[in-house]
């Protein structure tokens, strides 16, 4: 488990999505061109979950065990920043919101919303064929 006692895991999550960058362009920077752009993403997915039946104080209840493993629809917004430096190095910047519904212990339903801020770095090699 990572940073906290969830009573739920996200065990898998697939999505597609539609992306638009209405801002994008090349900026002169010194002697160099970066190309750059803004972009907001839609999306539909699924999301598989494992409930912690020892978190939820549930262990050997009929109702917990059947809604145990859950697979949800998922809704997916997400936007970010795309910045090329050159032929060789990209950074990418974006945040994105995973939000599905959640049956606990077959009796109620939970709302979740997973918030992803992440950065990459990325090199090419334009060289090798």
């Amino acid at each position: 488990k990572f940073m906290t006692d969830a009573i739920d895991l996200q065990a898998a999550h697939g999505n597609l999505g539609l992306q638009y960058a209405p801002i994008y362009g090349k900026a002169a920077v010194g002697q160099k061109i970066i190309a750059f752009d803004i972009y907001g993403t839609l999306g539909l997915g699924i999301t598989q979950t494992e409930d912690d039946l020892v978190a939820l104080q549930a262990e050997g209840e009929e109702d917990a065990i059947r809604t145990q493993s859950q697979v949800h629809p998922t809704t997916t917004i997400a936007g970010g920043a795309r910045v090329a430096f050159s032929e060789l190095l990209a950074v990418r910047a974006e945040v994105k919101s995973m939000t599905y519904i959640e049956t606990v212990k077959s009796t109620t339903l939970e709302m979740k919303n997973n918030l992803i801020v992440q950065a990459n770095l990325s090199f090419f090699f334009p060289g090798m064929k």
